[in-house]
Formats: C-alpha cells, sequence, structure tokens
C-alpha cells in the first residue's frame, strides 16, 4: 500500500512540473497546478461577466472537467479586488455560503501558513444547482490575481445543501480528516505569495496541498516538518529523495486506527514548491 502511494505522488510530482515549466509567466502564477490553459472564455462555465478593473489572463481546466477556473490581474488590493467580483456574482444570483467556525478549523490542518489570512482570503458561492464558485485574491509580482474556480457538481446538490455541508462539524470532523496533521509553515516564508492551496478529504481518506515559492531548500522544509509530525505523534516510516521531489512516510495508531500520512515537497522553476501530503486508515 505504502509502495503504491509512494508512486502515485511521484507520477503526479513528475506531471505537475512537466505541466508548468513551459507556460507563460502569468498563467503560471495564476494557476500554478492545473493541467491545460485557454486565453479564452471557458465554455463550460455557468455564466458570462465582465467586471470593470479586473483584466482577464486565462482560463484552466483540471483533466476530470469537473473544475475549471479563469483568472484575472488587478490594479486594486487583493480584499478590494475579491469584493469587486463577489458583488458581481450576488447581482447575477449566486448565494454566499458562510465561512462557518468549523470550515474555519478546517484551515488549521494540513500546511498551516503563520499569515492568518493568507490562505483563508476567498468567498464561496452557489446557485441552485449550478455547482460552487469559488473566489481567491492574493498579491504576486504581477500584482493581485483574482481567480474564480467552478467546481461541477453535476446537479447532486442544491445551494441550501451546499451551506449545510459548508456550516456544519460533520463534513470536517468526521473519518480520518480530523487525525489530518498540521504543519506551520516557517517563519522565513510569512512574505512569500501563496499560489494556491487546499485540503478535505472524507471517510478513510484526507489530504492537504499547498503551492507557493520560496528560497527554502525542501530539505529543509522536510527537516521542519519532521519535528512537528513527531510532536504530534507521527513515527517516521521510511524517507525518500529525488531530483525534484522529496518525502516521508509517517505512521501512527489512534482511536482504534492505524493511520498512514505521506508528506512530499516538490520542487518546481523560479522558487515554486508544491506541497502535499496524503493520509489514510489502512
Amino acid at each position: 500500500m505504502m509502495l503504491r502511494l509512494f508512486f502515485i505522488f511521484l507520477f503526479a510530482s513528475a506531471v505537475n512540473a512537466e505541466e508548468t515549466c513551459c507556460v507563460d509567466e502569468d498563467i503560471a502564477i495564476a494557476f500554478f497546478t492545473y493541467t491545460s490553459y485557454s486565453r479564452s472564455w471557458p465554455d463550460s462555465f455557468p455564466f458570462d461577466i465582465d467586471t470593470p478593473n479586473l483584466e482577464f489572463i486565462a482560463s484552466s481546466k483540471r483533466r476530470d472537467g469537473l473544475n475549471t477556473t479563469v483568472g484575472w490581474k488587478s490594479g486594486l488590493n487583493p480584499d478590494d479586488a475579491r469584493q469587486l467580483l463577489s458583488n458581481a456574482l450576488r447581482r447575477d444570483n449566486w448565494i454566499a455560503i458562510p465561512q462557518g467556525e468549523d470550515r474555519r478549523r478546517m484551515y488549521q490542518r494540513g500546511f498551516v501558513p503563520r499569515q492568518p489570512n493568507a490562505v483563508m482570503d476567498n468567498q464561496q458561492f452557489c446557485r441552485n444547482r449550478d455547482g460552487q464558485l469559488t473566489v481567491l485574491s492574493r498579491s504576486t509580482d504581477i500584482g493581485t490575481v483574482v481567480t474564480l474556480a467552478h467546481y461541477d457538481n453535476r446537479g447532486k446538490q442544491d445551494c441550501k445543501e451546499m451551506i449545510a455541508a459548508h456550516t456544519g462539524a460533520r463534513r470536517y470532523d468526521s473519518g480520518v480528516i480530523k487525525y489530518l496533521p498540521a504543519l506551520t509553515l516557517p517563519k522565513s516564508i510569512e512574505t512569500s505569495p501563496f499560489l494556491g492551496s487546499g485540503s478535505g478529504g472524507g471517510g478513510n481518506e484526507a489530504h492537504a496541498s499547498i503551492s507557493l515559492q520560496t528560497t527554502v531548500s525542501s530539505d529543509n522544509l522536510m527537516t521542519g516538518f519532521d519535528r512537528q509530525m513527531a510532536e504530534q505523534g507521527w513515527r517516521m516510516d521510511a524517507n525518500f529523495q529525488g531530483n525534484t521531489v522529496v518525502g516521508r512516510t509517517w505512521l501512527r495508531d489512534v482511536g482504534g486506527l492505524q493511520l498512514t500520512c505521506i508528506v512530499t515537497a516538490t520542487s518546481g522553476s523560479d522558487n515554486n514548491v508544491r506541497l502535499r501530503m496524503h493520509l489514510e486508515s489502512i
């Protein structure tokens, strides 16, 4: 099982490095981890939007087609740019999803930045059965970047169900996700631009990831994580290192469960680093 997960991580890391090496700078900054890019508005989006003070960069689509993202750059600060786009969505009858306290606790798991708002500068929306939108804004080398991600749930949930899922504790405290480690990034990354992050899971698996730009080496990042994992009751089972990927396999017995967690750091071009963890119950 651990060997299978190890090769899955190596394959995903290699694909990610290949996909980001040859794209335009603004696209690499806006999207980084997505797989296909276009300078045109995506046909799969459930609406069109033309907002002053936001300059369209490109759109990006994941391989499974369930996640399409549009990116803009702006001279506004991140808060104002995000609010501008959020107001446009409200005028188009999209409903803001409250960020419940239990949902906010998710940002204390996975890879935790020392800046409290580095990952939380986002707002989520839903509309009928059109899926879910996430507005994310951040400062980058090309100015403020705003992304709008559309998650197509194929009509499986209506807006009321989404709001209940996001504000309740059940989604974030069920299964093994409540055992997802919390790894705080080093102080030296405090002012580095964050390119995107995520965490989630369900049942006997959970995951977290974050993309960032930093001059801290993957080796040094992993060394800092080693201490934190041990403090949280994990014991190292294996470590591995390649030209672009550094990783560890960790074990923990808790709540009658045997848990395995793989933590990796993948180095890309221009000081880009992708951190991932995958937790599962054996």
